[in-house]
């Protein structure tokens, strides 16, 4: 090691003559020898940080002796710190207040959500009860007008004469009055449907017209896909229910006849209008 700093050799007298004040005395001329030959460490700088320094020298220290310490820098610098960390703590501190806000106001609109919810549940209950108690009186209201009339109509059905209407499961439900559990849609023909829905107008009027209302029955094409034994019983029945004007359509010849000569021989008078000579009028007119 004393090599690097060319001193040969540190020596004192041997073991056998050791004196302590020589040996001190040594010692001392070898720190003294080391400190002169002590060397400071020397920082190298780039040329851009130097000008760098030069610029900050010159703007901010008008290029004269700074007048604070690095001490007094690195207390600023931690100042500055300080500051700079409250800062970001006051932001996290409110952002943890917003959170808190909105968790609290996420519970209160999930409660205020489960009280509405339950509210909307039990008005659908009272909903449904009161549906299915309506349709209860209105089966009970027709079920023997409707029996009476879909026999009427439907006298060419092989499993009876009569359509009755059951409650199931929250709706209104027509079966054969011969073929319990069975719904008449998978039976019935498309003209028996047809019948069996004048029937159920029929019962509904029966049961609920007001005759100091506007006494008038409007049935679009009743007899269409209806066989002629039907059509003749719907002819029969619509004559007999006292109804003050019924309007019917048809664009069949025999079924128009049909309803004429039923309606006139039961005494009511018939007023007929062709639509399509009515229409080709008032186009070729104007």
């Amino acid at each position: 090691m004393l090599d690097k700093v060319k001193i040969s050799e540190f020596k004192s007298r041997g073991i056998e003559k050791f004196d302590i004040e020589e040996f001190s005395q040594q010692y001392e001329n070898l720190l003294k020898e080391l400190q002169e030959k002590e060397v400071p460490n020397k920082i190298i700088f780039q040329e851009k940080q130097v000008e760098l320094y030069k610029s900050i020298h010159n703007t901010y220290y008008h290029n004269e002796k700074p007048y604070h310490t690095v001490g007094e820098l690195q207390s600023k610098e931690q100042y500055v710190a300080k500051l700079f960390n409250d800062n970001l703590s006051q932001q996290l501190s409110a952002e943890e207040a917003r959170l808190r806000k909105l968790k609290r106001d996420y519970e209160e609109y999930k409660n205020k959500t489960k009280d509405m919810t339950d509210a909307i549940k039990v008005l659908v209950g009272k909903y449904e009860d009161a549906n299915k108690e309506y349709q209860t009186q209105l089966l009970n209201a027709i079920k023997i007008p409707l029996m009476v009339y879909s026999g009427r109509i439907i006298q060419n059905y092989p499993l009876g004469l009569g359509i009755r209407a059951v409650i199931k499961i929250n709706q209104l439900v027509f079966e054969a009055a011969s073929k319990s559990g069975s719904d008449v849609y998978n039976i019935l023909s498309t003209g028996q449907l047809n019948g069996l829905s004048i029937a159920l107008l029929l019962s509904i009027k029966n049961v609920y017209g007001d005759t100091k209302g506007l006494d008038i029955l409007l049935i679009d094409d009743p007899l269409q896909t209806i066989d002629d034994i039907s059509a003749i019983s719907l002819a029969d029945l619509l004559t007999q229910q006292g109804i003050g004007q019924i309007v019917l359509s048809t664009h069949e010849e025999a079924k128009a006849a049909l309803l004429r000569y039923k309606f006139k021989h039961a005494g009511m008078s018939v007023r007929e209008q062709n639509m399509q000579a009515l229409y080709m009028k008032t186009v070729t007119e104007e």
